[in-house]
């Protein structure tokens, strides 16, 4: 009787774009059973769980156990009144509160909103390097990963087929990071544990080929303490990572052209240098800041043309900028704004502004190795063990964590998955 009752109650609908860190977090946690009616349009159907995005790639875990469905997020989403559409949103009318939309099928659809919320996240940043779209490979989602999987597992087949010449070999097996970030510094540790601890046993000619190059311009995870960053380092050396300090110039089908004259001749190139705003942000009627993000004032409302607030358009994640306090994309920044919205909708908190806690960082090296900075600066197995218990805890359904956890177990007892 009750929920009849709720179903006969206007609720006003909120849309959101985005099914990300920010978008699902707001759509796991707004009341959208006895306040709002909740329509989520993506072009996945899908949250990636980023920090464990590099471990698929390796086999360390299957990769749909780094995923998480968005019914699974938000179930109210079964409701008759609550929609999932899977498609890309063309335009925005915030004169008449409508969304144009395209299907993945190329069927056009409008939506109409009352409460709208922009969380698309961003995509690679390329920097208009030459080649850069055509022949690397990002680490961005769940299709990324499974590529840059099968191409490493491809490499190391085809670098042993009879006649092939050892440079041929040697260019396979040339695995080449850009970006010594977290996502780069994590992805070329979990391909040394690969290498190390599981290639050896399979095909250790192969191991005895393989080479590692990590590019970065500045210094590898440069954000960290510098003890920090000097203990990752010599982690990643020691694994047989070769640092290379440049900026590549242009990148072609088998070779990265550097800017001090250096020619890198690689198998499978991985791109891993920041995100920039994607087309959706590009072509909104919005202020923006100038690196072309969406801005947007302590209460995550956008800001019109004419200067003014819209009240009824929010934004958050990795496409927006809060005015005078520009934040780092972080996972953890998206998910704190997802859940401040969702309590300001929740609990019609109007006064109350954004204000972002950081938590700490953490990146995991190779195998028993990690680092830490929060309050305290933490390195080796203890954090590496943190970072573990930290992210299995933040797995949202019971069955990814049992997933997870028991991968790990069964990665460390029997080895990593080596089929594609």
């Amino acid at each position: 009787m009750i929920s009849k009752l709720y179903n006969n109650i206007k609720k006003e609908r909120v849309v959101i774009i985005g099914s990300g860190w920010a978008g699902s977090t707001i759509a796991k946690n707004i009341n959208c059973k006895t306040k709002y009616n909740l329509t989520v349009i993506s072009n996945r159907n899908h949250m990636v769980f980023t920090p464990l995005l590099a471990s698929s790639c390796v086999g360390t875990l299957h990769s749909l156990s780094v995923i998480e469905n968005i019914r699974h997020i938000q179930p109210n989403l079964r409701d008759s009144n609550n929609h999932f559409y899977l498609g890309n949103v063309n335009y925005i009318d915030k004169t008449n509160k409508k969304i144009y939309c395209t299907a993945l099928n190329y069927k056009k659809f409008e939506v109409n909103y009352d409460k709208l919320v922009i969380a698309v996240g961003g995509k690679p940043s390329t920097f208009g390097i030459e080649g850069v779209k055509e022949y690397a490979h990002f680490l961005k989602n769940l299709d990324d990963a499974r590529k840059i999987r099968n191409t490493i597992l491809e490499n190391i087949c085809l670098s042993g087929i009879p006649g092939t010449t050892i440079k041929e070999k040697e260019r396979l097996m040339n695995f080449v990071i850009v970006g010594g970030g977290p996502t780069g510094v994590e992805f070329s540790s979990e391909l040394c544990n690969f290498i190390n601890e599981d290639m050896y046993r399979y095909n250790p000619n192969a191991k005895n080929l393989a080479k590692i190059t990590v590019i970065e311009g500045n210094e590898i995870l440069g954000s960290f303490d510098s003890s920090l960053k000097d203990y990752a380092s010599i982690k990643l050396i020691n694994a047989g990572v070769n640092i290379k300090k440049s900026r590549v110039d242009r990148i072609e089908k088998d070779k990265i052209y550097l800017s001090d004259g250096t020619i890198i001749n690689y198998g499978i190139c991985v791109w891993s240098t920041g995100i920039e705003p994607g087309d959706l942000v590009k072509n909104f009627n919005c202020i923006k800041s100038k690196n072309g993000k969406i801005k947007v004032n302590e209460f995550l409302n956008i800001y019109n043309l004419d200067g003014s607030i819209n009240e009824d358009i929010y934004s958050l994640g990795d496409c927006v900028e809060i005015e005078d306090n520009p934040l780092p994309p972080l996972a953890q920044v998206a998910e704190q704004q997802g859940l401040f919205l969702a309590d300001s909708f929740n609990n019609l908190n109007t006064q109350n502004k954004f204000k972002y806690n950081h938590r700490g960082s953490m990146v995991t090296l190779t195998t028993g190795s990690a680092i830490l900075e929060s309050t305290v600066k933490i390195k080796g197995i203890t954090s590496w063990v943190l970072w573990r218990s930290v992210y299995l805890t933040k797995l949202i359904s019971i069955k990814n964590k049992l997933n997870v956890a028991s991968q790990w177990f069964g990665s460390w007892i029997k080895g990593r998955e080596i089929s594609f």
